[in-house]
């Protein structure tokens, strides 16, 4: 699957949920697809030194940040430093997938 269906992936999560981990990702973008993803190829992808860099300019042009080695936000949480506080009430108010 190419990095561009990924980013689009990504940045749709993110738009709706605001922080998305890894795991989220993968699970959504197999079950969408008849290819199937793992957590693992998702950090390779992004912590590759020049895929990787592409890819994090690709999501920061559409304000998505990649965030402590497992979860990918929006800018607004980076901005006023809100991810403990946003995650918490999350993971109160959706289910997981």
């Amino acid at each position: 699957m190419d990095s561009k269906t990924w980013v689009d992936y990504i940045s749709a999560m993110v738009n709706l949920y605001g922080i998305v981990p890894f795991e989220q990702v993968a699970n959504v973008i197999s079950s969408q697809n008849k290819e199937s993803i793992a957590v693992e190829e998702i950090k390779a992808w992004i912590q590759d030194p020049f895929a990787g860099g592409l890819a994090k300019a690709a999501l920061q042009n559409r304000f998505v940040y990649e965030y402590g080695g497992g979860f990918f936000v929006g800018e607004w949480i980076m901005e006023f430093e809100a991810f403990d506080e946003h995650w918490l009430a999350q993971q109160v108010e959706i289910a997981p997938l």
